[in-house]
């Protein structure tokens, strides 16, 4: 599946950077009632990668060798995310991306908190 607001169309063959949803990779190998928080734990996000966690890099690419968040902010400065309990909802990208140190001053993709965890790992911390 490919979001309509990511000009990169997938293929069906591995892509790395340019698939739209990335899964929450804290969720591998979960169990349902692993998830302390469903309602608030996230699945997938408008993204550009295979795997997020709220913080990490995609893949580097020709123009960019250090990559780029893998959440994106597509949609009105925000992404939407699917949750364990199976909604969905919009963020501002703030409130969602947790931030790393590669992008914590760039004025595009900056900001983020580690408090943004609570939307990402099993245990909602």
């Amino acid at each position: 599946m490919t979001c309509p607001s990511n000009a990169s169309k997938w293929t069906g063959q591995y892509m790395g950077n340019g698939f739209s949803y990335p899964m929450n990779s804290y969720l591998e190998f979960a169990n349902l009632s692993d998830i302390k928080a469903p309602a608030q734990c996230v699945t997938n996000v408008c993204g550009w990668y295979y795997w997020s966690n709220g913080a990490n890099n995609y893949e580097s690419t020709g123009g960019n060798p250090l990559g780029g968040p893998s959440v994106k902010k597509w949609h009105n400065e925000g992404t939407n995310a699917v949750h364990v309990d199976g909604h969905a909802k919009w963020y501002r990208y703030q409130n969602i991306w947790r931030g790393n140190a590669t992008w914590q001053n760039d004025p595009e993709w900056g900001g983020g908190s580690a408090a943004n965890s609570i939307y990402w790992t099993r245990d909602a911390t």
